[in-house]
């Protein structure tokens, strides 16, 4: 057991104003000071699902993370990136995706040092699959763990350089507005208090866990902004407009056939097919997705192969390969019911 951790009196929920259930914990935080020794990180955990699927995975029929955010990168694409890009760690990371229950397994596979573990126990929660993963590295080194459908439109130094002279053992990530950025970096031996069998969450249950045991644990406030989630199909036109914003481009060189009527911060796709007469505005048109000629697409998603017939207007929807849909017709279909 290690020795309690030197704390500064302020409580988790003060620290973080974190919703529903945090705002309940009583873990206690330390501020942190800059480490200088390099933190040996031996595995980066995605999660990439659980119980229930994101609305945009049942409508898609795909991982969350395999969706476009901008012409050349998926959700799960623009993490791995986000995760070569950390300067404080050498090179490569070994990265494990997690997924679990109705959630398709996310297409990365063959992405140099990744992995895929589906988490048979639907009902391990997010600290169980961290376990699961990440339970035989060694003990000393630390686990990054991320809650992968989201966006980061920053680095993560930060988060590295939050570790303490005293070696804290748990950073715990935030936005500037306190909300959770979903983003943690764990030391290995504290995931062994993490029970075998039984369902744990990370916010409350395993850092309240963490803290009784003595562990320390240090807040890193990332900036504004930081991580946005992506459930929705507004989340993902969001998640995609920052994107397309952070590397400068709109999309319109990016695809086969540029419309000469695109507006708004858009993401058109390599592979897509798009009528040189057509609208679009404010949209993400997915590889294999096409457009007819006089068609409107407006604030919509289109998913992998999805039509939109000429002279269709398609408004604040999103469009798959079988049929076009509201919020309310996916929302209606969150607890993982599929169209297929």
């Amino acid at each position: 057991m290690p020795p309690p951790a030197v704390r500064q009196g302020l409580r988790f929920r003060e620290r973080y104003a974190l919703q529903g259930a945090c705002e309940r914990s009583s873990v206690e935080v330390k501020t942190a000071r800059i480490r200088e020794v390099v933190p040996e990180v031996a595995l980066c955990v995605l999660l990439g699902g659980g119980i229930r699927a994101a609305p945009l995975s049942i409508a898609s029929g795909q991982s969350v993370l395999d969706l476009s955010v901008s012409p050349d990168a998926t959700v799960g694409g623009a993490w791995i990136r986000t995760i070569a890009r950390i300067s404080l760690l050498s090179q490569p990371q070994k990265i494990m995706i997690v997924h679990g229950g109705p959630t398709p397994a996310p297409g990365l596979a063959n992405a140099e040092g990744v992995s895929i573990l589906r988490d048979e126990d639907e009902y391990r929660g997010p600290a169980g699959a961290v376990r699961d993963a990440a339970g035989d590295q060694p003990d000393d080194s630390y686990v990054l763990v991320i809650e992968a459908a989201s966006y980061m439109q920053r680095t993560m130094d930060a988060v590295f350089a939050s570790l303490t002279s005293r070696q804290a053992d748990v950073v715990v990530a935030i936005n500037a507005d306190r909300s959770p950025a979903g983003v943690y970096l764990i030391r290995r031996r504290v995931i062994d208090l993490i029970p075998v069998i039984g369902f744990m969450d990370l916010k409350e249950q395993f850092l309240s866990l963490a803290d009784q045991a003595g562990y320390e644990i240090v807040v890193c406030d990332l900036g504004p902004r930081a991580t946005s989630r992506i459930r929705t199909r507004s989340d993902l036109l969001e998640a995609s407009a920052l994107a397309c914003r952070r590397n400068g481009t709109n999309g319109r060189a990016c695809h086969a056939i540029v419309s000469r009527s695109v507006y708004g911060v858009h993401c058109v796709c390599p592979g897509a097919s798009v009528a040189d007469d057509a609208m679009i505005l404010d949209s993400i048109i997915m590889p294999g997705a096409r457009v007819g000629s006089g068609a409107v697409v407006a604030r919509s998603v289109l998913f992998r192969d999805a039509v939109v017939d000429a002279g269709e207007s398609v408004v604040e929807r999103c469009v798959s390969r079988i049929g076009s849909f509201t919020d309310s017709d996916i929302e209606s279909r969150r607890g993982g019911e599929s169209w297929r």
